[in-house]
């Protein structure tokens, strides 16, 4: 139904992030960690393909995003925990590195964060490497949220891009 509905509007930004299924899906953008990047590329591969996440994880995600843009031409996005957002659209690829925080973190729920963040920020006008800024500034925000569910609100986002922007130029 998600592949159908993007087809019938391709204007319109559809983001699917799906765990095990991703490769099954035609015609939408993904956002994927690097496992299930790797994963969806072997299982549409036609030959064995050998990709080493554990060797050199952003060759690793550059390889799969351009793998699954050429399959679906839909802007990719693949999460790498602290190494940030790498992806591919139809204005080139992209990557931001991870934001340092400090201090325990709770990871769980982060791909869903930053998927919120790379969502609305499409659904507003952004284009998919403003997008995944917006998610990677929001992942940071919620994994410091330890124990709940996390939340970013417009003051936490503009505070940490003011943060990542110092740790850029460092």
């Amino acid at each position: 139904a998600l592949s159908e509905a993007a087809a019938a509007h391709p204007d319109k930004p559809v983001i699917v992030d799906s765990r095990h299924f991703a490769a099954a899906y035609e015609g939408v953008g993904l956002k994927l960690n690097l496992t299930e990047a790797v994963r969806a590329v072997r299982y549409m591969s036609d030959h064995d393909l050998y990709i080493d996440p554990a060797n050199d994880s952003l060759k690793a995600a550059e390889e799969c995003a351009k793998r699954l843009w050429e399959v679906n031409r839909r802007p990719v996005f693949i999460t790498l925990g602290e190494h940030g957002i790498l992806g591919l659209a139809g204005d080139g690829p992209f990557h931001h590195p991870g934001v340092r925080v400090e201090g325990p973190i709770d990871i769980v729920g982060a791909g869903d964060s930053v998927l919120a963040g790379t969502g609305l920020a499409r659904c507003a006008g952004a284009s998919p490497a403003e997008a995944a800024y917006i998610g990677n500034l929001v992942g940071s925000i919620t994994i410091q949220q330890l124990g709940t569910t996390g939340i970013a609100t417009q003051t936490d986002l503009l505070s940490r891009h003011y943060q990542y922007q110092k740790q850029l130029e460092q």
